[in-house]
């Protein structure tokens, strides 16, 4: 009868193990269980979908010529009546912040390279609040201007592009480069038959863009800055009846035109 009893009280501590277990899994601890969210929490057994996450930051850069939608090697017709079409147009983006009126909130190290045929840039995600504007610099800082191409990741912007978009250390990168081709005979007959070549770059030629807009980046929000690129806006002032290409140093009149134009040529959408 012992052994009997014996065996009964095991079977029943087991019987109450196994209930206990149940009723453990059962009424896990609910909570975010996503380790890249804010608000974390490793003892959760159940993800109870409150994870949060700060807002994703993405800078639309919409390419036009004129009126028109950029298409390279098409033909278009600046406000002067001569046609060029280009075959290559870019630019890099640096010193990126969201504003407020305060401290703001900067993209430190973040470094676009903006082309004519992409629109959509992911710049990161930024901490919570009510932004008034949007601002960055056409051209890469000082410091990282006089960098080696070879130091960054395949991934970053700052790193070999082909076509390159750096000169040497001594130079370092081309801030913008626009290349095509256009009409420079002397009475403007619409012969697009002259090639070009727009290369600016050096420290002095780097130029800020400011732009005013109500930007609410909330929690697990994704802020959408659009932009236009008016391409043919880098032409106003310039002599396109002599040659007009510049590498910034051979042509600094040219160069000094194409830097000053960033700020009309970069709008809102």
């Amino acid at each position: 009868m012992k052994y009997f009893s014996s065996k009964l009280s095991i079977f029943a501590l087991i019987l109450l193990a196994g209930f206990f277990t149940l009723t453990s899994q059962g009424c896990g601890k609910k909570g975010c269980m996503d380790p890249d969210s804010l608000n974390y929490d490793p003892d959760a057994t159940k993800d109870d979908g409150s994870c949060e996450f700060n807002p994703e930051i993405m800078a639309h850069f919409h390419s036009h010529f004129g009126a028109d939608a950029l298409t390279y090697n098409q033909n278009y017709t600046l406000s002067s009546g001569r046609k060029v079409n280009l075959s290559l147009a870019q630019f890099y983006v640096s010193g990126m912040k969201l504003t407020d009126g305060g401290s703001g909130y900067s993209f430190d190290d973040t470094y676009l390279l903006v082309k004519g045929d992409q629109t959509v840039y992911e710049l990161g995600s930024a901490d919570p609040g009510q932004y008034t504007g949007f601002t960055f610099d056409v051209g890469v800082d000082s410091a990282a201007n006089h960098s080696d191409p070879s130091t960054y990741e395949t991934s970053s912007a700052l790193s070999p592009q082909s076509p390159s978009m750096h000169w040497s250390w001594s130079s370092g990168y081309i801030f913008i480069k626009i290349e095509g081709m256009a009409d420079t005979s002397a009475a403007g007959n619409g012969a697009v038959d002259y090639p070009f070549e727009l290369h600016v770059g050096m420290d002095a030629m780097l130029r800020n863009v400011s732009l005013s807009q109500a930007l609410d980046a909330t929690l697990n929000n994704e802020v959408e800055i659009g932009m236009v690129i008016d391409w043919s806006q880098f032409f106003n002032g310039i002599d396109m009846t002599t040659p007009f290409t510049t590498h910034t140093m051979d042509n600094m009149p040219v160069a000094m035109k194409v830097a000053d134009n960033v700020s009309s040529a970069i709008t809102l959408e």
